[in-house]
């Protein structure tokens, strides 16, 4: 089982030190604005754009996309400084030959039609959905590209700069390996809002007295709709029952493989194959499986979370799709807990590390100011 998840290799405690990487595209998606301006989307995007450059990862990849949904001119700006290449909804219509899912009679109909009023023509819209704006994306990168790396805008680098490079070259590694999609969503997250739900097996003993250290909840039975949150407890280093489709591929940094059968879709940062993702049906074999991902992202125009869960309709868990999760997770969620969010409106040209820090200490004391701190061109 170990070496079927891990690509057909016995598992490493290390990644080879002969390993060399394919080229990697970034791919970002931000709505300029927001529009829920509590969430402060637009200072996330920003640090999530700092985060990305001070722990050094866009050192790392070669080429870099940017989705801007009501695109300011600041937002532009910021995505320029940075290196990036930019795409906006009219980009899309203007050039439908570029993208062989469009639905070329009537491209904008994948426009998001909550981005207009209700008297405006269908083609006035300047949104498009996160798994719109993802499938145009993959499609947008050089043919050479081999590895997608993708982030929305309000996920921050939040761990040292060492960490989220060894991560990242490791998630690369286990898609050279045959990995369809490698999960990066920082730990940090479970049980705290927007971030990864609570696993049992994960939490102290205390908060589950009537349960062994290690015990862990989940379904063997059903199809995605049953088994989708079985990935949660796969973060925790505990026992897991005989007979589950899981191994621990590399150690350091630690990688965990499994299969869609025990996983819904997430749209939270990942790095994917990215001809698979454009070119190979998800199981041709299965009725209702026999379409590409690039596909399926381009089925919900009005709705995030619909692409998620018409994954889980769908039930993709036949496919058994080889997935991976990197076990530290280098992407925080941001912007959703009152201390990020004073954080946030503190915003100044400062250190990731900095920042952390500051978040850490608001939300253990809302009254604590800010720290003094080293500044970092922006």
């Amino acid at each position: 089982m170990g070496p079927h998840l891990c690509g057909g290799v016995p598992p490493h405690e290390h990644l080879p030190t002969d390993h060399r990487s394919p080229e990697i595209g970034l791919l970002m998606v931000h709505n300029c604005g927001g529009y829920r301006p509590a969430m402060r989307r637009d200072p996330a995007f920003w640090l999530s754009v700092q985060s990305l450059n001070q722990s050094g990862l866009l050192d790392l990849v070669q080429h870099r996309l940017l989705f801007l949904n009501n695109a300011s001119a600041g937002c532009r700006s910021l995505g320029h400084q940075h290196g990036f290449s930019l795409m906006e909804p009219h980009d899309v219509l203007a050039h439908p030959e570029r993208f062989s899912t469009i639905n070329r009679p009537a491209p904008w109909e994948h426009l998001n039609p909550k981005g207009r009023t209700r008297r405006e023509d269908p083609r006035s819209s300047r949104m498009m959905v996160v798994g719109t704006a993802m499938s145009f994306l993959m499609q947008s990168l050089p043919t050479t590209v081999r590895v997608a790396l993708f982030v929305e805008s309000d996920f921050v680098v939040s761990v040292s700069p060492a960490s989220a490079q060894s991560q990242l070259i490791a998630a690369v590694a286990m898609v050279a390996r045959g990995a369809r999609v490698v999960r990066l969503q920082n730990t940090r997250g479970i049980g705290r809002p927007s971030g990864i739900p609570q696993a049992t097996c994960c939490a102290p003993t205390a908060r589950y007295p009537t349960k062994r250290r290690g015990a862990c909840s989940y379904s063997q039975g059903g199809g995605s709709w049953q088994r989708k949150s079985n990935w949660f407890n796969f973060y925790c280093d505990a026992d897991m029952p005989r007979g589950l489709q899981l191994a621990t591929c590399l150690r350091e940094p630690t990688i965990r493989c499994f299969t869609s059968e025990d996983s819904n879709w997430s749209n939270r940062p990942f790095v994917a194959d990215r001809r698979w993702f454009l070119h190979e049906p998800l199981s041709p074999r299965h009725r209702g499986l026999n379409v590409t991902m690039a596909q399926m992202a381009l089925t919900s125009p009005d709705d995030n979370g619909n692409f998620e869960v018409e994954m889980l309709n769908i039930n993709w868990a036949r496919a058994r799709v080889p997935l991976c999760l990197a076990a530290e997770g280098i992407f925080e969620h941001f912007g959703y807990t009152n201390g990020q969010r004073r954080v946030l409106d503190r915003r100044s040209t400062r250190l990731m590390g900095d920042y952390l820090a500051d978040v850490r200490e608001s939300e253990s004391d809302p009254h604590a100011p800010p720290r003094a701190s080293s500044t970092v061109d922006q």
